[in-house]
């Protein structure tokens, strides 16, 4: 019995199996309980030497479990052969049994053939949230117990073969949440080798496994970031022996990794071109944590031969002290350096030709590597200022806690856009991340541009825009503009006051969705002629039709787009309905004293030539030639007062004197007056109106003067041509001159002239003196009359 309880400390469950299978069931029960009892104390209380026993801790679980379950069956059989009460020592075992069953933290769980709970411990309870009444004699189930947990039909099927023993873990839902539990089942057979029940130990194993599971994403973790590095590493034995290599180092050389591992760098060394005996002394330093840079030239799978740059340190591998070397291609770094070199250099030229602007680079360590451009001088700072540095070096406070945060989230991928206002100026910003050939950021460049001219054009445009609603919208007239296709773009307020229409009714329609079709066919066929010559017009426009029309004078004008295309339509119109209806009444009125006027001077030429006609009557009767020439001499005055009338009632001028007609009329007259037909007369006179004040005036000048040369100068005859000159022409602005001259004998001196003043002379200074001129009489080859006054014309 000693040999079987001993048999169940190295297996868990042959003995318990061997025992049942006996034929006399209280035997085997006695004897597996004295067997027992005979055990150290120890042993049963869980003393160190159990534990120390492979699968001991669970053996005793398992003993206790069996002879409780057994216990359970037996006194509870209906039918029994006999009955033996066990012995006070087996009870004693028995609730020691029971006591480490109970009080174990590990779940224990017995069920029967038919898969009924016959047994749960009070860690299986507490775990699950029921009690043992709740669970004995219903189904035991792991179809839906979580996630990768086998389900209960395969585990019954399994536990039926040899060794009819089952190891799972199982995914539970219980009361502390999703638990992972580790599971050993093992089945009794009962004597026909049938299944009398299966006894099943679980730990909860939720922490060791989510320690497996973070051991393994740390491993994952590493061989990921071992293998992203975009250099060749190697993980080496202080003699140089590789012991890993990353997948960067495979693809440099052209091996692959099972091919490095165990080798030695000679199979990495091109030949004859390194000291393979000083690397060794270098993989020495390397170990004991001396960093070692060398350069060094490597010869790939295909026997190719290149130059590399490696670094050595000291490092752990797993726990172990190993040498870690990070190797990188340097065959392309003159012409990557170059290219840099050529790359920095456009950059910086490019800076220094923006207008008021800058372009700065910077690291990942937000360190401008360069900065230049005009705006930089012109504010006084020099790039080695700022290359080297970073902000809060160079800028003050202010500004560098505005710029930080542009500058870091543009290092994490994201193009910033801002405005920044710096000593008065007002700058536009824009920080964007620059990438390398592998996709990722190294870089972010800040471009710099001051707008300050711009903002302030923008704001004296909005300014301008804002001046001109107010101007729009309080001109004494309508306005408005359309596109090329007719549509109202815009129409100020009174436009939509007086036509009754808000502004949204104007908006984008057509004269034709707002007139009738007489109406917009005039209006459309005026705004195409703006478009076609691209000239303004100023024209009348009839709004409406019949009693209810309206004439509008209109001043359209093509507003071109920034190319010089004629896109728009302005116009400014005012309503002249009340002005045009005003206008006809004038012109109506005026026509009416237009006929008065012309009967009066009309009466008043009548009068004169009446007044004329009785002169020469009464002359008829004068005997004495002198008091006759008197006579004569009132009749050419009043016939020239006369003419003027006439002339003034003949022509649709009924306020000035065309002076070219008049005096050649004049000078005919008197011609004839005196019989002179062989003067011959020279008359220039600029074409020339004058009003009634001045054209008398100086036709009773011209008709003294005239009478005078007839009277004097041409009384004798000699053999000569007789000239009479006549000269009427403009000297300066507003500034006439009048000329009469004949060729004649001339005047006597001026002092008998001034002696002997006729009625002729007093007349022609009184005249000359209300015209406001001065006169000039000279004799040169005949009597000169020249008066200048000022120009009054109609």
């Amino acid at each position: 019995m000693k040999l079987l309880a001993q048999k169940l400390f190295e297996n868990r469950f042959v003995a318990i199996e061997a025992s049942l299978l006996l034929s006399d069931v209280d035997l085997k029960l006695l004897n597996l309980y004295y067997s027992l009892a005979e055990a150290p104390a120890g042993v049963l209380l869980m003393s160190d030497e159990t534990a120390s026993v492979p699968g001991g801790y669970p053996v005793l679980i398992l003993i206790a479990i069996a002879l409780l379950v057994f216990l359970f069956i037996i006194t509870r059989r209906e039918h029994r052969p006999y009955h033996v009460e066990p012995e006070p020592e087996f009870k004693t075992g028995f609730d020691k049994f029971e006591q480490i069953v109970e009080n174990h933290s590990d779940l224990v769980a017995v069920i029967d053939s038919n898969n009924c709970f016959l047994y749960v411990n009070e860690a299986y309870c507490d775990l699950f949230g029921k009690s043992p009444r709740q669970l004995i004699g219903t189904s035991f189930s792991l179809d839906e117990t979580g996630t990768g947990t086998p389900a209960t039909a395969d585990i019954l099927q399994e536990l039926a073969l040899p060794p009819h023993q089952v190891e799972f873990n199982q995914r539970a839902m219980t009361q502390k949440g999703w638990r992972w539990i580790s599971w050993v089942f093992k089945s009794v057979s009962d004597a026909g080798n049938g299944t009398a029940l299966i006894v099943g130990t679980g730990t909860d194993i939720t922490e060791r496994k989510m320690e497996q599971e973070a051991l393994k994403a740390s491993e994952e973790s590493y061989r990921g970031l071992f293998n992203s590095v975009n250099e060749a590493i190697y993980i080496q034995t202080k003699d140089g022996t590789f012991l890993d290599v990353n997948d960067h180092a495979c693809k440099m050389y052209g091996y692959s990794r099972l091919e490095l591992i165990g080798r030695s760098p000679e199979i990495l060394s091109a030949p004859g071109k390194n000291d393979l005996d000083s690397l060794r002394t270098i993989i020495e330093k390397a170990y004991k944590g001396e960093v070692q840079h060398l350069e060094w030239w490597g010869k790939r799978k295909n026997g190719e031969i290149f130059p590399k740059s490696i670094t050595l340190n000291s490092g752990s591998y797993f726990g172990k002290a190993v040498v870690i070397a990070v190797a990188r291609d340097v065959s392309d770094q003159k012409q990557y350096e170059e290219s840099i070199r050529l790359s920095e250099y456009r950059l910086r030229t490019l800076a220094d030709n923006i207008p008021n602007g800058d372009v700065y680079l910077f690291d990942r360590n937000l360190k401008f590597l360069i900065a230049a451009g005009t705006e930089l001088k012109r504010l006084g700072f020099s790039s080695k200022q700022f290359e080297g540095k970073k902000l809060e070096d160079v800028l003050d406070a202010e500004t560098t806690q505005a710029l930080l945060p542009m500058y870091r989230t543009a290092l994490l991928g994201e193009k910033v856009n801002s405005e920044y206002t710096f000593r008065d100026s007002i700058y536009q910003i824009t920080v964007l991340p620059l990438y390398n050939k592998d996709g990722n950021i190294e870089f972010g460049m800040s471009l710099v541009q001051n707008v300050t001219r711009q903002k302030n054009y923008e704001q004296a445009l909005r300014n301008s825009e804002e001046r001109f609603q107010a101007f729009m919208q309080y001109l004494p007239g309508v306005a408005f503009m359309k596109d090329s296709q007719g549509r109202y773009m815009f129409a100020n307020e009174l436009l939509t006051r007086l036509f009754h229409k808000h502004k949204t009714d104007w908006l984008g329609k057509t004269d034709f969705q707002l007139y009738g079709s007489n109406t917009a066919r005039q209006i459309v066929m005026n705004d195409r002629k703006v478009i076609d010559s691209g000239k303004g017009i100023h024209i009348i426009e009839t709004i409406g039709e019949g009693e209810h029309a309206t004439q509008w004078i209109t001043a359209k004008f093509p507003i071109p787009d920034k190319h010089g295309n004629r896109v728009l339509v302005g116009g400014i119109a005012v309503d002249i309905t009340d002005r045009i209806k005003v206008e006809q009444k004038l012109k109506i009125s005026l026509k009416e004293k237009e006929v008065l006027l012309k009967e009066v001077y009309h009466r008043v030429k009548n009068n004169l030539q009446i007044t004329s006609s009785l002169l020469e009557l009464q002359s008829a009767h004068v005997r004495d030639e002198y008091d006759r020439e008197l006579f004569r001499e009132s009749q050419n005055r009043l016939s020239t007062m006369a003419m003027i009338h006439e002339q003034l009632y003949k022509t649709d001028n009924l306020s000035s004197i065309n002076m070219q007609d008049y005096i050649t009329s004049l000078v005919n007259g008197l011609l004839q007056s005196y019989d002179a037909g062989d003067v011959t007369t020279d008359i220039r006179v600029d074409d020339t109106m004058f009003t009634l004040d001045t054209a008398i005036p100086l036709g009773l000048i011209i008709n003294e003067i005239v009478t005078n040369s007839l009277k004097y100068a041409f009384r004798k005859q000699v053999q000569r041509e007789n000239r009479l000159t006549i000269r009427l022409n403009k000297r300066a602005e507003n500034v006439m001159r009048l000329i009469v001259a004949d060729n004649g004998p001339g005047l006597p001196s001026q002092d008998v002239i001034d002696s002997k003043k006729s009625l002729g002379m007093e007349l022609i200074e009184a005249l000359t003196s209300q015209l406001g001129g001065k006169l000039d009489i000279k004799s040169d080859g005949g009597a000169v009359f020249a008066i200048t006054f000022p120009g009054s014309k109609a």
